[in-house]
């Protein structure tokens, strides 16, 4: 995917950031405050993910940080600095086969995303 966005940027006039885990830890919500409002970032792409099914139930946590906790923190990061987020996810995450609804909700004073799987809701924020 990364070369992908590579191409597009070849012919695109906006400036574009690449970030790795050493660059930017997004389960560290004040970095990614910090990085998205210092750079003046329009849209975040955003791909990480913790892919690693095998492990995910002996590095529980870590699962949740990079899999709930970061997307929160970009998704913070992109209200405060007014930037759209893009959340890219793979079969990992959904596989096209439970039931699914994702919604948002943008009011004046309240900004929430709620999924919802196998018709529990999970509000993220």
């Amino acid at each position: 995917m990364g070369q992908e966005i590579l191409q597009i940027e070849a012919n695109h006039p906006h400036t574009f950031f690449y970030t790795r885990k050493e660059d930017l830890d997004i389960t560290d919500e004040n970095a990614v405050s910090d990085y998205v409002g210092k750079n003046d970032i329009e849209v975040i792409i955003n791909a990480a993910a913790y892919t690693a099914v095998d492990k995910a139930e002996s590095e529980e946590k870590l699962a949740f940080l990079v899999n709930h906790k970061g997307p929160q923190n970009l998704a913070k990061a992109a209200k405060q600095n007014n930037a759209f987020l893009v959340h890219i996810s793979t079969d990992y995450v959904f596989d096209g086969k439970e039931q699914l609804l994702i919604t948002k909700i943008i009011l004046p004073s309240l900004w929430e995303f709620t999924v919802v799987v196998k018709g529990q809701e999970k509000k993220l924020f």
